[in-house]
């Protein structure tokens, strides 16, 4: 997301992209910069993929939380996948997280999965393999096929 922003800013023509399990980038006037003006050429500015009940999309605590005294905006456009079929997603659209129930916001907090790496962060239903960590920490092929692999660039299909 801070990629796209800072590429954008210094002139790129930035299309249509994809923020995979990301948490949080930035305070709520830089998400409303990104959600709302950044490219008013197309309606959604970007998409934020979640998986499962991932925690990772949903740190640091957002500033619409209630009761909240946090500082972080959030992205407004979310594909959720709640299985492991890239073809069964849901688009969700909702900018009001107090009333939100779509995608990663159906879990409470209490239900939100933080291992990393994880199932819920890292076996992706559209990533390489069905999995994006591939970290060198584990070798374990059974939970991470990947995991001797680094994947840098290229399509995900």
């Amino acid at each position: 997301t801070l990629a796209m922003y800072m590429l954008h800013k210094k002139g790129f023509n930035v299309q249509l992209s994809w923020s995979m399990e990301g948490g949080r980038p930035g305070n709520m006037a830089l998400m409303s910069y990104l959600n709302n003006k950044a490219f008013p050429q197309r309606k959604v500015p970007f998409w934020q993929t979640t998986h499962l009940n991932d925690m990772i999309p949903r740190t640091g605590e957002s500033a619409l939380s209630q009761n909240s005294s946090k500082l972080f905006g959030r992205d407004e456009y979310e594909v959720h996948f709640n299985n492991s079929d890239a073809t069964k997603h849901v688009l969700c659209t909702d900018d009001d997280e107090a009333s939100s129930r779509c995608g990663i916001y159906q879990f409470t907090r209490a239900q939100l999965d933080g291992t990393i790496p994880g199932p819920a962060h890292c076996a992706l239903p559209f990533a390489p393999a069905g999995q994006m960590c591939m970290m060198v920490q584990t070798t374990d092929t059974q939970l991470y096929r990947l995991a001797d692999q680094c994947f840098y660039g290229g399509s995900i299909r």
